[in-house]
């Protein structure tokens, strides 16, 4: 498989994998990537993807410090010749082309595999994530929190006090 380049660079991998999150996830922020990748994001993946046009800013979390939320583009679309959102690979055509690990986290984890030792970053999305990536759905956490699919706090919206 051929990178795309962009500008005549071809992105590093963590700018793919970058990307890779923000389409699966979005709208999503910067921490939130790194979250899910388990490492820091640097700026230069965060701003080649904008120079490519494949992503670009959507609003703004509903959280402390109202972080910026990111994701792509029409061009982005164009690029990879996606129609929409939904023709990206789902979790069971990702499995079948080797690109995603089928053994389950706790094996991986146990057999010391991770993401040092050449495992994906990654990490296996829910059916829900996978199969309808341009909707956030939340579900409850252990604890009854809002909770989203990545298992992350789902962003609450602010109501009125005055």
């Amino acid at each position: 498989m051929n990178r795309p380049t962009v500008m005549g660079l071809t992105p590093t991998r963590a700018a793919i994998e970058t990307l890779a999150i923000i389409s699966y996830h979005q709208p999503v922020t910067r921490s939130e990537v790194e979250e899910i990748r388990g490492v820091g994001v640097s700026k230069g993946s965060f701003d080649l993807l904008l120079e490519a046009g494949w992503i670009r800013p959507v609003g703004r979390r509903r959280t402390p410090g109202r972080p910026v939320t990111g994701g792509t583009s029409e061009k982005f679309l164009e690029q990879f010749g996606l129609i929409s959102l939904a023709d990206l690979p789902g979790i069971d055509e990702l499995k079948a082309s080797g690109l995603l690990d089928t053994r389950p986290a706790s094996s991986i984890v146990s057999s010391g595999a991770g993401h040092m030792n050449g495992a994906s970053a990654l990490p296996a999305a829910t059916s829900s994530t996978a199969t309808s990536p341009s909707t956030s759905s939340c579900c409850e956490g252990a604890s009854g929190a809002p909770r989203c699919a990545a298992g992350r706090p789902a962003a609450t919206p602010r109501t009125a006090t005055s």
